[in-house]
């Protein structure tokens, strides 16, 4: 069985591997989402209509900005609501990338089970 793609080189190569995503509005979940204090910063989305949360790297081209990493398929807004209720209070502070990943560690088996693996 062949994986999901999770990482994107830019967001115009997201949206274009799958149409649906074109369709579906974005939940926006906020800026800047931080890996460490002065380290890369991203912007984090849900699509309703494809169940993906998904984090943007913010920056120019050349320091990696525009790149797009899958980060789960949570389907139905009530669930992704409930993962990342509070997520107002972390965003912006540092490591916060680390709370978002602890907050949707449970969507994760659902990529084993559907095939998803790593992009190669």
């Amino acid at each position: 069985m062949s994986g999901v793609q999770l990482s994107f080189t830019s967001l115009h190569d997201f949206y274009a591997e799958n149409p649906a995503r074109r369709r579906s509005p974005e939940v926006f979940y906020g800026r800047p989402w931080r890996t460490v204090q002065f380290g890369p910063a991203y912007r984090a989305a849900w699509l309703p209509g494809t169940g993906e949360l998904f984090l943007v790297r913010l920056g120019s081209d050349a320091d990696g900005g525009g790149r797009v990493e899958l980060l789960a398929h949570i389907p139905g807004a009530g669930a992704v609501a409930e993962m990342l209720s509070g997520w107002q209070d972390a965003v912006g502070t540092f490591d916060s990338v680390r709370w978002l990943r602890a907050r949707i560690a449970t969507a994760h088996p659902l990529k084993r089970r559907h095939g998803w693996g790593l992009a190669a």
